[in-house]
């Protein structure tokens, strides 16, 4: 079903994995592994170059890599590589000559275009902006979609800004704002926020998405202060996937937080080592 699948892929469409997780935390689990698989090979090939266990973490990355890239969604993408920006623009331990990065940056945009897949996510990501920016038919655009659901939850949030509506009445409270307006899309098409932060905000009002920032905040912070790699980096990309997806709202989501904020964030400090 090789035409199926690409397709699926032009349409940034979830693949039909054979488990309940999914997909964009999956892509997230991805990036979020990536991201950690990267750094603690910088870290650490110097000490074992040669051994059985560097080697084998480096093919994994390579695969997991290209597998990202490749096959998983575009939230997960974001996050690997803004997470990664974010871990080199904030490394105190040694400057990064330029020349380096000069050639990353190269590299990403050859990949870009030698890729039939992302170079599809690219078309497809750019179609939907356009269609957001000239107002046209929405429906079945993942941003455009979106896009109209965030607008809804800002106003559903406006009218129980301090508190919410209650974290099982989101869906409840969405329909009915998108039954006063719905923004031109057609039933099945009128999702969820799809942003964490406004999922949040319905669920909490500002008090809630207040402390969420908070947590961002002080946790990339204090990564910056104790020179911490894998929290900067991890933090930064959480953050980035909950602009695009409530990921805190399937135990999938909450798991990744739980198992890359809770353990990774703490590796890279002298307490673990």
């Amino acid at each position: 079903h090789l035409q199926f699948y690409n397709q699926m892929i032009v349409e940034s469409k979830p693949l039909p994995l054979f488990s309940l997780v999914y997909h964009i935390e999956y892509s997230l689990i991805q990036s979020c592994t990536a991201l950690v698989l990267l750094l603690f090979l910088r870290k650490e090939w110097k000490a074992q170059p040669h051994s059985m266990l560097m080697v084998a973490l480096a093919v994994c990355g390579v695969v997991l890599f290209a597998a990202l890239h490749i096959l998983s969604a575009r939230t997960g993408i974001l996050a690997f590589w803004l997470g990664l920006a974010a871990a080199v623009i904030f490394n105190r331990e040694r400057q990064i000559k330029r020349w380096k990065l000069i050639t990353a940056a190269i590299l990403v945009v050859a990949l870009a275009f030698a890729v039939p897949s992302i170079r599809n996510r690219i078309s497809n990501s750019y179609q939907d902006f356009k269609a957001v920016v000239n107002r046209t038919d929405l429906n079945h655009k993942s941003l455009g979609q979106r896009w109209v659901a965030w607008g809804t939850g800002m106003q559903v949030i406006q009218k129980a800004p301090l508190m919410g509506h209650g974290l099982g009445n989101v869906h409840r409270a969405m329909k009915s704002a998108y039954a006063a307006e719905s923004g031109g899309l057609d039933a099945d098409n009128q999702i969820n926020p799809h942003n964490q932060y406004i999922e949040v905000g319905v669920q909490s009002g500002i008090l809630g998405i207040a402390l969420l920032l908070v947590f961002y905040v002080l946790g990339i912070w204090k990564g910056i202060n104790d020179k911490n790699s894998y929290q900067i980096s991890i933090l930064v990309a959480l953050a980035a996937a909950m602009l695009f997806e409530s990921i805190l709202e399937r135990q999938s989501g909450v798991l990744v937080v739980l198992v890359f904020v809770g353990f990774w964030c703490n590796w890279g400090t002298k307490d673990a080592e």
